[in-house]
């Protein structure tokens, strides 16, 4: 999955396109990348919080 989403984040010489996105693709898409970063960071920064209560 993150593989995926660090493709995608990848100016267009550095990935294989395969289809032309629609611009409602392209927004979906940009959304998408945006939630799954931010999943990731509020999930490390919570892992960063709680670990030090409990080691």
């Amino acid at each position: 999955m993150t593989s995926n989403v660090l493709a995608w984040a990848q100016p267009t010489p550095l990935r294989r396109t395969t289809f032309v996105a629609t611009p409602a693709d392209a927004g979906a898409r940009r959304i998408y990348v945006a939630v799954t970063v931010t999943a990731a960071l509020v999930s490390a920064t919570a892992v960063g919080a709680i670990a030090p209560l409990v080691f």
